[in-house]
């Protein structure tokens, strides 16, 4: 069954209300629409009651804020400053318009673009890669996705947003572009100016523990499966470090970061690669 969803300036089309609908939280249903204009597709969030509108305000007001500060940063840049400068505005979903959905009982609805993303089809939540397809990610592929997501901290952090909710349902990865994005903002915490240390170091520890279980690692015991691409144990040692929370400074977090995969890697693009899971991986 088809429905189209009219906003202020257009209608987005559900091309079916089963096939479309992506996802279903507490705080919202998320379809894949169309623009019936231009036919551009976007991802649909839409509240489940107006008590629950509040949610998606506050994912609304966050994404605005982002989006603010992306530009601000991209407007200090030089003229033809080299693969585009910082190229923060690929790190976040985008609010494209977000309005109230009257004839359903004035319900929130927020429409999200993914910069960067021909297709919804392109993009995955990282604990899939386990809980699906039951494989997991080599150590050369792990460094693009925790470097993202680092990376996205040094502009939340500083502008007093805390993304909330950081597991691996709402990190969401293109990977043949390398591209990694927190996608649900309606947890978000914003603060009157830069985010308290501890809960700098708290997000950067769970981010990190997603990768870490994305690499297959044993939570249990702090190791990952034997790869040939690790020579030795400062990789591990630096994600477990960041595990701990003790790390409470995004632009340091990322900065030793990106010295150690520079220093264990020569600088080339590494396709993404997967591993199957099997029982009885050597840890070391």
């Amino acid at each position: 069954m088809t429905q189209t969803i009219r906003s202020p300036t257009t209608g987005y089309v559900i091309a079916d209300l089963e096939k479309s609908r992506l996802a279903q939280t507490p705080a919202f249903t998320v379809y894949h629409v169309t623009d019936e204009m231009d036919g551009r597709w976007y991802l649909l969030k839409v509240s489940p009651d107006v008590p629950g509108n509040g949610r998606l305000d506050r994912e609304a007001l966050v994404l605005k804020d982002i989006q603010r500060e992306v530009e601000r940063l991209r407007s200090k840049e030089k003229p033809g400053t080299r693969d585009g400068g910082l190229r923060y505005e690929k790190c976040f979903p985008r609010l494209h318009e977000s309005f109230l959905f009257t004839e359903q009982g004035n319900r929130r609805v927020n429409i999200i673009e993914i910069p960067g993303t021909q297709s919804v089809a392109d993009l995955y939540p990282i604990q899939e890669w386990r809980t699906r397809d039951n494989v997991r990610i080599d150590p050369k592929s792990s460094a693009w996705l925790m470097g993202r997501l680092l990376k996205s901290f040094t502009l939340t952090h500083p502008i007093g947003v805390g993304v909330g909710k950081i597991d691996g349902g709402n990190i969401l990865v293109n990977p043949e572009k390398h591209r990694a994005i927190f996608f649900d903002w309606t947890q978000a915490h914003q603060y009157q100016s830069y985010v308290p240390p501890e809960k700098v170091g708290e997000e950067i520890a769970q981010a990190a523990t997603q990768v870490f279980i994305a690499l297959g690692g044993d939570l249990a015991t702090g190791t990952l499966p034997y790869s040939d691409q690790l020579l030795d144990t400062q990789y591990v040692e630096l994600l477990r470090e960041f595990m701990s929370g003790r790390e409470r400074n995004p632009d340091e977090a990322a900065k030793r970061f990106y010295e150690l995969v520079r220093n264990m890697w020569d600088k080339e693009f590494h396709t993404f690669t997967t591993i199957p899971i099997k029982k009885g991986d050597r840890h070391g």
